[in-house]
């Protein structure tokens, strides 16, 4: 299903816990507050919710800045197979889901270093890792 542009089915409500991996930074920006009330709406009372997506200034980010053709939006790009790529804020992250009434419980930034032994190249990936709490 498209959780943009769809709503999310009634067998999938009720949910205890969720997971969004990679999928926000995937949808239109002006999109994303939808897609979270989507899900809030969804979960029960206390339910959780585990984020994990692209932070501002990963690797990826940098190589597309780099091809300004790419660059759609700020902090958004387009990939070779058409679909978008977002690079988030903590702080951007934190707003969009207190207004949708989750309370933040675990928000960090992760960083790994991943390197291509056979190329010697060194890739600095940075991702936001979080959890968050339906507050009603």
């Amino acid at each position: 299903m498209d959780i943009a542009t769809q709503e999310i089915p009634d067998n999938f409500k009720n949910a205890d816990y969720g997971i969004l991996m990679f999928v926000l930074s995937a949808i239109t920006p002006e999109k994303h507050s939808s897609v979270i009330a989507k899900i809030y709406n969804s979960m029960n009372k206390g339910g959780l919710l585990y984020f994990r997506d692209y932070a501002l200034y990963d690797m990826a980010q940098i190589r597309f800045a780099q091809k300004k053709a790419n660059k759609v939006g700020e902090n958004l790009y387009m990939r070779h197979d058409k679909t978008l790529a977002y690079y988030f804020t903590k702080e951007e992250i934190i707003e969009l889901f207190t207004k949708n009434n989750f309370e933040v419980l675990e928000l960090k930034i992760i960083f790994r270093q991943i390197e291509n032994r056979k190329t010697q190249v060194k890739m600095h990936r940075l991702w936001l890792q979080g959890k968050f709490k339906k507050k009603d």
